[in-house]
């Protein structure tokens, strides 16, 4: 392989070629959601309340959770997670699913789940850098699944 074909392959393995439009999506979601959840986290802090500063009461570290940024981490990914939960359940919704499909899919999602939880390096210090893990590995093993269903030719 020549060296401009070795450098190629480097930048691809390093994901070079795809980080602008990463960003780019990262930014429109970022920018989509954003405001949508910085209101429902101030909707739960009055809903919270507090029992007055220096009290150690379980309702102001709840309302000390909810104001984090970590808090604010989970606002965002709900309309993500919306997404998948909508996208699982059309399969059950449209009656074209049968019981191997869902099997097969639970296991894929299962797997990848606990693939995130495990493995996962981005974010992974904080709990909503976890729930990203764990939602990007059921993502990638329910699309896995779903990939070999349609070249086998289904499970339904």
């Amino acid at each position: 392989m020549s060296l401009r074909g070795r450098m190629m392959q480097s930048d691809f393995v390093k994901g070079l070629p795809y980080r602008d439009q990463i960003r780019s999506i990262k930014n429109a979601y970022t920018g989509a959601v954003n405001p949508t959840a910085e209101r429902m986290q101030d909707a739960l802090l009055n809903l919270i309340g507090t029992d007055g500063a220096g009290n150690k009461t379980l309702r102001n570290d709840i309302s000390r959770f909810a104001g984090s940024d970590d808090a604010l981490m989970l606002l965002k990914a709900l309309p993500a997670a919306g997404a998948v939960g909508g996208a699982m359940a059309s399969d059950l919704v449209d009656g074209e699913a049968g019981f191997g499909n869902i099997a097969m899919d639970t296991l894929g999602m299962g797997a990848g789940t606990a693939f995130g939880y495990q493995r996962g390096k981005v974010g992974r210090t904080t709990p909503a850098g976890q729930a990203m893990n764990m939602l990007g590995g059921a993502l990638a093993g329910l699309a896995t699944t779903n990939l070999g269903q349609g070249i086998v030719g289904g499970m339904g």
